[in-house]
C-alpha cells in the first residue's frame, strides 16, 4: 500500500486527517526499528564531574585509612563521604533525564524525538536538508525543544510537533527561538534540527522505515547525501511551510 504525505486542501476531510496525525501518541508509532543518540553537548562538564568524583573517592579512602590508624577522628571521613552522596543524588536524575532526551527512535510509523512523536505522514522529504554544521539551527525558525544537536552535522527535518506545541497552531502564541521577530504563521508544520552521531546512518534508517511504511521515498538518503550544504546563518534560510503549502517531494 502506498501512502501519501498529509496536506491541507481546505476540506473538512483533510483537516480531520491532519488532526488525527497531530494527536498521535508515542504508543501509536509502532515498534522501534533503530535508535540513534545525539552526542552530549556537556561532555567537558561530565568529564570534570567525573574527576571531582574520583577526587572525592580518593579523599574518602585516604581519610578512612588515617581514621583506621587513629590519626584523625572518624567524623572527618563522614564529611567528604556525605558531600559525595549528596552530589550523586542531585546529579544522577539529571544525567538520566539528559540521556533520554538525546535519543531519537526510528519507529514503524514515525520518529520519537525524546518523548515527542513526529509521524512520517506529516513530513515532507523535499523539506529535509543535511547540513554540514550545527549552525544550521540558526537558519530556521524553531524552538529549543526541537533541537537535538550538540555540534557537527545535522538533519533539518520538517514535520509536526503535536497539537499542543506547533508554531502558533490554533492561536497558541508560540515564542520563536532564535528569530523572535519572525511573523506569526499558523501552521502545523515545523522545523526540527536533529544531530545524531551518524547522520548518514540515520537518514538511511529513516528512508528504510518510511519506505516500509508505504511512503514513496526511494532515493531519499542518496539525495540528501549528494546535496549536503553549509547552511547560512542569521536569517530564515529555509522558510516555514504554511498550512496549505503542498509537499515538495516528488518521489
Amino acid at each position: 500500500m502506498t501512502r501519501g504525505f498529509v496536506r491541507l486542501d481546505g476540506s473538512a476531510r483533510s483537516a480531520a486527517d491532519l488532526d488525527a496525525w497531530l494527536r498521535l501518541g508515542p504508543e501509536h508509532l509502532g515498534q522501534v526499528r533503530t535508535r540513534h543518540t545525539v552526542p552530549a553537548a556537556s561532555r567537558p562538564v561530565a568529564v570534570l564531574l567525573g574527576l571531582v568524583a574520583l577526587l572525592l573517592v580518593g579523599l574518602v579512602v585516604v581519610m578512612g585509612v588515617l581514621a583506621a590508624v587513629g590519626a584523625i577522628p572518624l567524623v572527618a571521613v563522614l564529611c567528604p563521604l556525605g558531600v559525595g552522596v549528596v552530589v550523586a543524588a542531585l546529579l544522577l536524575p539529571a544525567m538520566l533525564a539528559t540521556r533520554g532526551s538525546r535519543t531519537i527512535e526510528v519507529r514503524e510509523h514515525g520518529l520519537l524525538v525524546a518523548s515527542r512523536p513526529v509521524p512520517y505522514a506529516t513530513m515532507d522529504p523535499g523539506r529535509m536538508v543535511w547540513a554540514t554544521s550545527a549552525r544550521a539551527a540558526r537558519s530556521v525558525v524553531t524552538l529549543n525543544r526541537r533541537r537535538r544537536v550538540a555540534g557537527g552535522e545535522c538533519l533539518l527535518l520538517n514535520g509536526t510537533d503535536g497539537p499542543d506545541a506547533v508554531e502558533d497552531w490554533r492561536g497558541l502564541g508560540t515564542k520563536y527561538d532564535p528569530l523572535s521577530t519572525a511573523p506569526r504563521l499558523d501552521t502545523p508544520f515545523v522545523w526540527w534540527v536533529l544531530g545524531p552521531r551518524d547522520v548518514g546512518g540515520f537518514v538511511r534508517d529513516l528512508e528504510a522505515a518510511m519506505a516500509a511504511d508505504g511512503y514513496p521515498v526511494r532515493g531519499l538518503a542518496d539525495h540528501l547525501t549528494r546535496h549536503r550544504v553549509d547552511v547560512p546563518t542569521g536569517r530564515e534560510a529555509y522558510p516555514r511551510r504554511a498550512p496549505y503549502d503542498p509537499p515538495l517531494w516528488r518521489g
